[in-house]
């Protein structure tokens, strides 16, 4: 793909995939990883061939959280929410 190559990294991204058009339809799209909160929080999004970025949270916990671990988890969640909020709002 050669006319994604111009276009710069999200300010955040620390892993960026490899361009892709899963579908066919000619809209590629790479996803990327960008600040981690914790083991099991990071911001992550995907970036479309136009520019255009979409962030979200990424979640990977066990199945049973002892009550520390679901506070320490809720205080990331809420970084990391914040964080992809900022962002966004300033590619605006």
């Amino acid at each position: 793909m050669t006319t994604t190559e111009t276009i710069q990294l999200p300010a955040d991204a620390i892993h960026v995939g490899d361009w892709d058009d899963p579908d066919g339809s000619g809209e590629w799209s790479r996803h990327f990883t960008g600040t981690r909160h914790s083991e099991t929080v990071a911001v992550i999004g995907l970036q479309h061939a136009a520019g255009k970025v979409e962030r979200c949270v990424g979640v990977h916990v066990d199945d049973v959280l002892t009550p520390t671990a679901a506070r320490e988890l809720a205080g990331a969640l809420l970084a990391a929410a914040m964080e992809a909020d900022q962002l966004d709002a300033s590619q605006q």
